[in-house]
């Protein structure tokens, strides 16, 4: 009868087959050499399989969390820079839309103020309406309110109406020499005395050619 490698019990067996068999890990196995130990090497084997399972397991847990840490990082950045995108257009539009309105209220103001010198040159609407458009070109808007510059230096109420009354003495009231009227054609002044031209023609020219206005100006007196 053959012997097992490896009994769970030596009861049964004879003194001489018992000492063939040495006690291990609770087992009895059979002492012959050039036999290795089969059990021994598949529970070692064993270990070292769950032991790599479960270290590749460890592995894989660590890389998902890198994974979803990584991709709640990306979606965080996402959502941030939506948002920072986001305020910063809005905050663009509120200053474009402040500038706008900031414009438009000195505008008003500067517009009103020429208004108001105009208004104290003439009382005809149409002439009003140039005077208005010369005196804006004087109007800044500065932090004490409309100022007015002359050649860049400030100048008070009086000293602008005085160079509006010098420089289109034709539209102000009792200065007209005869004919004129702040409607008609734009044609040119060549051959023409003063009185031939209207006031949109006198504006033009003593804005495009002071000289030739002046001369029109003292051959009419």
């Amino acid at each position: 009868m053959p012997l097992k490698l490896v009994l769970d019990s030596l009861d049964g067996l004879d003194d001489t087959t018992r000492a063939l068999y040495s006690e291990k890990d609770g087992k009895f196995r059979l002492d012959v050499e050039g036999v290795e130990d089969t059990e021994g090497l598949k529970r070692k084997n064993a270990e070292l399989l769950a032991e790599t399972k479960s270290e590749r397991e460890k592995r894989q847990a660590l890389e998902r969390q890198h994974e979803e840490a990584e991709q709640a990082r990306q979606r965080e950045a996402g959502e941030f820079k939506t948002l920072y995108e986001k305020s910063q257009t809005d905050l663009e539009k509120e200053r474009n839309d402040n500038r706008t309105f900031r414009q438009t209220i000195q505008d008003r103001d500067r517009e009103a103020a020429a208004a108001s010198l105009a208004s104290e040159l003439t009382r005809d609407t149409a002439r009003a309406a140039l005077l208005k458009k010369e005196a804006l070109a004087f109007a800044e808007f500065t932090d004490q309110g409309v100022q007015f510059k002359i050649g860049g230096i400030q100048q008070d109420k009086a000293k602008v109406l005085e160079h509006l009354k010098t420089q289109y003495p034709f539209l102000v009231d009792g200065n007209q020499s005869n004919g004129g009227g702040a409607n008609g054609g734009s044609g040119g002044a060549a051959g023409k005395k003063l009185s031939d031209l209207n006031d949109e023609e006198r504006l033009k020219l003593a804005r495009e050619d002071p000289a030739a206005f002046r001369k029109l100006r003292e051959a009419s007196l």
